[in-house]
């Protein structure tokens, strides 16, 4: 590659960073637009519930796309995806056990409309995690991109 390693992997790390964002702003777009022509109270509530939880899933993305841009980098593409299917399959299995010997009661009592009440009372709250949610995950992402460059070898 004309490219040094460090150049490679921060253009992986790059993209996937821009992607996030993109979608993270269509994402707010989309749900501005939605609360803002909606007539029905409970939509305008979902809306904002969307809004408080779209920061902290986003970083969760980001999160997640570091750590695999890591493996798959660091490991190569056979190793990494075994590890990656092997979790999803262990994470499926546990599902699946849950839904079919958990207590699935559980579901029945969760109330969303005061979910959304504890969100509109505690507005300080929601912001803090949500500045934190993405603090810390862009520094988490940045943290995968220096062991992605520490450990990668082309």
């Amino acid at each position: 590659m004309p490219f040094g390693k460090n150049t490679y992997v921060a253009s992986k790390f790059a993209y996937m960073g821009i992607v996030t964002y993109v979608f993270f702003s269509f994402s707010m777009i989309w749900t501005i637009t939605a609360g803002a022509f909606s007539i029905d109270p409970a939509a305008i509530g979902t809306a904002d519930l969307t809004q408080g939880i779209a920061m902290v899933l986003f970083a969760l993305s980001l999160f997640s796309s570091g750590l695999e841009l890591c493996m798959f980098l660091v490991l190569g593409t056979k190793k990494a995806m075994m590890i990656k299917v092997g979790f999803f399959l262990g994470l499926g299995i546990a599902v699946i056990g849950y839904l079919l010997f958990g207590k699935l009661l559980v579901f029945e009592k969760i109330n969303w409309e005061a979910i959304m009440n504890w969100i509109n009372t505690h507005q300080f709250e929601v912001v803090l995690v949500q500045i934190l949610s993405s603090a810390s995950g862009l520094l988490i992402y940045f943290g995968f991109y220096k062991l992605t460059c520490a450990l990668y070898e082309p």
